[in-house]
């Protein structure tokens, strides 16, 4: 108390008025402390643990047969499968639901997502798939009933960069068309644990298969749809 007075007496203060200021500065610091640990216990709760099977020894020839596993085949899982089927790859994905999905997202490919599709190869993709190109937008104002158009920028040519506006559902089933294309094996299932062995080496995946409902292992492309 007296190093309190005395920091009073230095400043001019009196020792309340040092003792409010130190509060109003502090509270903010506490509060913050309270709530990070509180969101830091939360977490620790709440954070699911991964899922794993331990197996000994390893499912026969499943290092041999699959190189690589994607759970899921939307538009990162398809492309992803693609590009490493044809860099010489044996892919297996496997996806809950290979139906057409029928909702509304990502109806439009910008310019720059459609460059980086070409970069993939997967062009295709959008082909046939009633895409339309889209040169950029138009504003319209309701009160004058004037608009104004504005222009994707222009590329290295001199022409206007081009998006695509499209279907969702039909470029994703696009996108898994390529895929299988590329070689890639789709199987319908919903993936449940990974398979670990004693070394804590991921050997594989386990999923329960769609149509029978028994659980499985990808062993070989045969286990797969293929076109």
């Amino acid at each position: 108390m007296s190093s309190l007075a005395s920091v009073a007496a230095y400043l001019q203060l009196p020792a309340i008025s040092l003792i409010r200021i130190a509060v109003c500065l502090l509270l903010p610091l506490v509060v913050v402390v309270m709530v990070v640990g509180f969101l830091q216990r939360c977490g620790r709760r709440t954070k699911p643990k991964q899922k794993c099977q331990y197996v000994e020894p390893a499912p026969p020839n499943f290092d041999s047969e699959n190189e690589i596993v994607i759970v899921g085949a939307g538009v990162l899982g398809s492309s992803l499968a693609s590009a490493l089927s044809r860099d010489g790859r044996k892919v297996t994905v496997i996806e809950r639901d290979l139906q057409e999905p029928n909702r509304i997202v990502g109806e439009l490919l910008q310019p720059g997502g459609y460059a980086a599709l070409q970069k993939l190869g997967l062009k295709e993709a959008v082909e046939g798939i009633d895409a339309h190109i889209v040169h950029g937008y138009v504003i319209h104002d309701n009160t004058t009933k004037s608009m104004v158009a504005l222009s994707y920028p222009l590329d290295d040519t001199g022409k206007v960069l081009t998006g695509r506006s499209f279907h969702h559902g039909r470029f994703i089933m696009g996108l898994r068309r390529e895929a299988k294309k590329d070689g890639a094996t789709l199987i319908e299932g919903a993936a449940s644990s990974l398979l670990e062995d004693p070394h804590g080496h991921i050997v594989g995946v386990l999923y329960k298969d769609k149509a029978s409902g028994t659980d499985k292992v990808p062993k070989n492309p045969q286990d797969g749809v293929r076109e």
